[in-house]
């Protein structure tokens, strides 16, 4: 069910024409009553134009609809606003995955419904897309918040701007979740243009960093835009209470290099150029993919099943930490 004022065919071709392109804001919300009129607030006071904000509900049991309804219906500014409330609970991927497509912007910043965007967010990030027209994917820096609104400290500690235009490299040097899905901006063809996602996957971002990394760059700015609110309520917070949340958790990992592996076919077939493909990408993957299948193994298995990947587990990381030591030696 959505409700939108949309923009017309004639405003969205008179955007493309001009110099400043329609950008889509998409506010993710589910179950988050407490927190979602400040995440709409955030959207909404974007100093950015032209600029679609979608909020999006996937089916919550609280309020968090209704407040989303009242904060639609009141506001007047500039921006087209599209609400919609999914019939069932589609989870994660699919939610984003529905809106994606929903989207008329081809550049897709997201936020959650428990974070706070600060008002030049999208006037940032388009700025990014147009100084590097590779870009696929375009992060940022964030101050993390509590539940009182309280600052605690910024996310990270990098200080200078970041462009990565290697899949392998990244895998190498640390892994495919470098990207901080809280900050995030995505061309829309990350979406559209690739297979569906699978649904076990929790972690659209590291995903979606992939995706961008093989068509194109991705993107780190130091710049603040988001206050990103952690809590004991969040998606990963509850993850890790017990074996089965972490036994969840690497099947979500396995599920990720999976469907890495079949983007990454895709990516390939059909393509004349056979230089593009990349076994020892593929050869990364497969081994990332065998590990987290073992850690997964390892939160459900007890005794000797148990000892058994443990063992096998602490003599993949000690050939990991082997590598990583060799290769900043050749370097």
């Amino acid at each position: 069910m959505s409700h939108t004022n949309r923009l017309s065919l004639a405003e969205q071709a008179g955007f493309r024409l001009g110099l400043r392109p329609l950008v889509t804001f998409v506010v993710f919300a589910f179950n988050q009553e407490r927190y979602i009129a400040k995440a709409i607030e955030g959207a909404l006071s974007q100093d950015y134009s032209p600029l679609e904000v979608i909020i999006s509900d996937d089916c919550s049991g609280d309020s968090t609809y209704e407040i989303i309804q009242n904060a639609a219906h009141n506001y007047s500014g500039p921006h087209k606003i599209v609400i919609n409330r999914n019939p069932i609970n589609l989870g994660l991927v699919r939610h984003l995955s529905h809106v994606f497509n929903m989207a008329s912007g081809d550049i897709i910043v997201i936020s959650a419904g428990d974070d706070v965007s600060l008002p030049d967010r999208v006037s940032i990030i388009q700025r990014c897309f147009t100084q590097f027209p590779k870009a696929k994917a375009v992060f940022t820096n964030g101050m993390t918040i509590n539940e009182k609104d309280d600052a605690i400290r910024p996310w990270s500690n990098w200080q200078k701007l970041h462009v990565w235009d290697s899949l392998l490299q990244r895998l190498i040097e640390g892994g495919a979740n470098f990207l901080y899905g809280f900050s995030a901006a995505y061309k829309k063809e990350l979406i559209v243009d690739f297979p569906e996602i699978d649904a076990r996957i929790l972690q659209e971002d590291v995903l979606l960093s992939i995706r961008a990394l093989l068509l194109g760059e991705a993107v780190y700015l130091p710049d603040m835009t988001v206050n990103y609110r952690c809590h004991a309520d969040s998606c990963f917070s509850r993850l890790f209470r017990d074996n089965a949340g972490r036994a969840r958790y690497w099947e979500n990992q396995s599920a990720l290099c999976e469907q890495a592996i079949k983007d990454c076919f895709f990516r390939w077939s059909g393509r004349n150029n056979r230089q593009d493909r990349d076994d020892r990408l593929i050869r990364r993957l497969y081994w990332e993919s065998h590990f987290s299948d073992l850690n997964r193994r390892f939160c459900h298995e007890k005794g000797i099943g148990r000892l058994i990947c443990g063992i096998r587990l602490l003599q993949i990381s000690l050939l990991r930490r082997i590598s990583a030591r060799v290769r900043k030696w050749i370097l």
